[in-house]
């Protein structure tokens, strides 16, 4: 322990068999300088004159975890114990090097755990987030060209989304439905159209479509990512006109948009793309394919509206 007034982490308040393939964000057991008491905090912006609790029963113990001697950590108010389990620490681990900074609470227990703030969690959460759905999305495109289930590294992405949201429930859904159906879980692909169906309000026939195309799209050529799927910050339309041209684009189901080498791309089923031309780099599909930047879109939301 250092000197009186510094806060030595003991612990989190959550028993292990509780943790799961979870990942949590838990408050700290912790004592204060060479003071054996045990406390657990009120909350995370603990002040050690008053938000701090006194742990003296062995049966509140069993509603937490204690740290293994030897890994001794600091602790300072604002911070909280960011715990992961096996296998969400296992996958994460095949996914990427988000998890690196871990450390494994003890030889016979499957738990990892380091010290985080609120923010800097929320920040571990939504990069697992945006690697997860690349590296699923990269997978997928994958099995579908070999006709193949999807990868350890595939599935374990998929567990990373399932367990850490906050993802598009649609989007997740039809992530789930696409993965059931590229392993050939034909009885978890059931279930799933029959939950969405009941949980999203939308047919199982559409959701069925869903999954099929976005199948399609992770087997497009790598450099091409679905509008969707681009981080929120890159995502952001240019001004009023674009915003409307989206809604157009939805109301007149566009087939797909899609960012290709910095530029905007379209595909118009025939109906959407009646008075459209083809500018940009143009081939054959079902209606228009159209490219541009936000120049070039303007120009066909003129051709839009005069169509």
């Amino acid at each position: 322990m250092r000197a009186n007034g510094d806060a030595a982490l003991r612990g989190f308040d959550m028993p292990v068999s509780d943790i799961g393939a979870q990942l949590h964000f838990r408050l700290p057991l912790l004592s204060i300088g060479s003071s054996p008491t045990l406390y657990v905090a009120g909350r995370v912006d603990w002040q050690a004159d008053g938000d701090l609790t006194i742990v003296d029963d062995p049966e509140d113990l069993e509603m937490a975890t204690l740290l293994t001697n030897g890994m001794s950590r600091y602790v300072a108010s604002g911070q909280g114990v960011v715990v992961a389990g096996a296998e969400f620490f296992h996958a994460a681990s095949r996914v990427g090097d988000r998890l690196n900074g871990f450390s494994r609470l003890s030889s016979d227990c499957e738990c990892w755990i380091r010290m985080a703030t609120p923010a800097e969690f929320a920040t571990l959460k939504s990069e697992l987030i945006d690697e997860s759905r690349a590296v699923f999305d990269q997978e997928l495109g994958k099995a579908s060209r070999q006709r193949s289930p999807l990868t350890e590294r595939g599935n374990a992405a998929m567990l990373i989304l399932r367990r850490c949201g906050p993802l598009r429930r649609e989007d997740l859904a039809i992530r789930q439905l696409a993965a059931a159906r590229q392993n050939r879980d034909f009885d978890l692909y059931r279930r799933l159209l029959a939950r969405f169906e009941h949980e999203l309000g939308d047919s199982e026939n559409r959701l069925h479509k869903q999954a099929g195309r976005h199948i399609e799209l992770a087997d497009a050529p790598e450099g091409v990512w679905r509008w969707s799927d681009i981080p929120e910050s890159k995502a952001v339309l240019v001004n009023e006109m674009l915003a409307e041209l989206w809604l157009r684009i939805i109301a007149k189901e566009v087939v797909e948009v899609s960012i290709v080498d910095d530029q905007l791309l379209s595909i118009w089923p025939p109906a959407a793309s009646s008075g459209l031309r083809d500018f940009g780099k143009g081939k054959p599909t079902s209606g228009i394919l159209s490219t541009g930047t936000k120049d070039g879109w303007e120009e066909m939301w003129d051709q839009l509206q005069s169509a």
